[in-house]
């Protein structure tokens, strides 16, 4: 069900007393409309080939956060705003009895599409160069909704017949590519049309990466340790395999980061004592092995900047450590610098041209991390004001950083 609402209707909690001090990003390199990825796309996991690098735009300190709450919006966020040609926003959120997925200008909540009961979109967005907004529900519906929230198409996500597990969608120029838990990855185009589909023997991880010239990389898991999971690099024009490369012994545990002309994956391998040892590894354009970093939590998500350094984003509990951590590795795979936590960080850092951006908690209190690419902290910012947000940082082009609240209809900007 579409629901549209006029430029009245949102009402602004105002400043938030003791004002919430953090960082925003002022300054971009394209001041004329949203910066896009290779493919001229826009996709949720942030920056350019899904690898967090914001680094084109410069970070700044500046004053505080204008929190804004959204009528018609009854609940928090599942995901970061992902950013629409204009300065648009669509966004996921829990409404009166189930999810919707909504476009929201400023202030304004200008649209709304309410899902079924026993539906919900996962939390994770796509769009392409037109602004065609692309959703895969947990019923293994693909749907394209307008820039003016019509819809315009939903398929049925490829695979087998019964309960599919979607990836995140990719949107390219000119439609979208999605896959299953069913092995099935098809590109689509704007109207819906089947532009090539192929069936591969393993499940899909997570979400896909891309790059012009590279390719696509996906990432093809059994979910069994004592089976070796495949790192996959496709043509995006025809869907032809240019290269596999098993991880004998390894499964891929979390989806591929392009990073400096490197294909960036999480592994991990299961010890005697039945404990799992992870690490990451990176493959170059024509599938060498480039290097494998060991980790001592598991990989959670990939960012990198402008140098091709990656950092990465660690959590959960391992055989000597337990919380989280950030780690830096240059292009070489050598460690630059990392730094222990009390909370896992469960999202790709936020990079921009001159720091990097995480969520996690520190004396039990949820904030914003500040550090230099060099590792050196900025600050550490509590979020106290809010139970919780929404892991993923959002920078827009324009320069703005927001964060999205999770148990409230509230987003966070970064004012001067």
């Amino acid at each position: 069900m579409m629901q549209f609402f006029g430029m009245g209707g949102y009402r602004s909690r105002g400043v938030i007393a003791a004002a919430l001090a953090l960082l925003a990003v002022a300054g971009c390199a394209n001041q004329s409309g949203p910066v896009h990825d290779p493919f001229g796309a826009y996709n949720a996991q942030g920056g350019s080939r899904r690898g967090g690098d914001f680094s084109g735009l410069e970070a700044q300190a500046a004053g505080y956060l204008t929190p804004t709450t959204y009528k018609g919006l009854q609940g928090g966020f599942l995901t970061a705003p992902l950013e629409l040609p204009g300065g648009r926003l669509a966004v996921v959120a829990r409404s009166d009895g189930g999810t919707m997925l909504g476009v929201i200008y400023r202030d304004t909540l200008i649209w709304s599409y309410h899902y079924a009961a026993d539906e919900h979109p996962m939390p994770g967005l796509a769009a392409d160069s037109a602004g065609v907004i692309y959703s895969v529900s947990s019923r293994g519906l693909l749907r394209a909704i307008s820039p003016d929230g019509r819809s315009l198409w939903e398929k049925a996500m490829p695979g087998d017949a019964g309960i599919v597990v979607p990836a995140l969608p990719l949107a390219l120029a000119n439609g979208v590519i999605v896959a299953s838990s069913a092995g099935v990855i098809a590109r689509y185009d704007r109207s819906g049309a089947v532009i090539w589909s192929i069936r591969r023997g393993a499940a899909v991880e997570g979400a896909f990466a891309a790059d012009p010239v590279l390719g696509v990389a996906v990432a093809l898991t059994h979910n069994d340790y004592d089976r070796s999971d495949t790192l996959l690099l496709l043509d995006p024009a025809t869907g032809a395999e240019r290269w596999a490369r098993p991880v004998p012994g390894m499964r891929i545990v979390r989806e591929p980061a392009i990073i400096g002309g490197h294909i960036v994956i999480g592994t991990a391998t299961r010890r005697d004592d039945d404990r799992r040892e992870p690490s990451v590894m990176a493959f170059t354009g024509d599938g060498r092995a480039a290097w494998r970093v060991p980790l001592l939590l598991m990989a959670r998500g990939f960012a990198g900047d402008g140098e091709g350094n990656t950092y990465i984003s660690c959590a959960g509990t391992g055989v000597q450590a337990v919380g989280g951590s950030m780690i830096s590795v240059d292009s070489a795979g050598k460690k630059r610098w990392s730094v222990s936590l009390e909370s896992g960080i469960p999202a790709p850092a936020a990079v921009g041209a001159s720091w990097v951006y995480f969520i996690a908690r520190r004396d039990g209190r949820t904030g914003l991390f500040t550090y230099s690419h060099d590792g050196v902290i900025r600050n550490f910012l509590p979020i106290d004001v809010l139970p919780d947000v929404v892991s993923q940082i959002m920078i827009s082009s324009f320069g703005e950083l927001t964060l999205a609240a999770q148990d409230e209809p509230v987003l966070l900007r970064a004012a001067s």
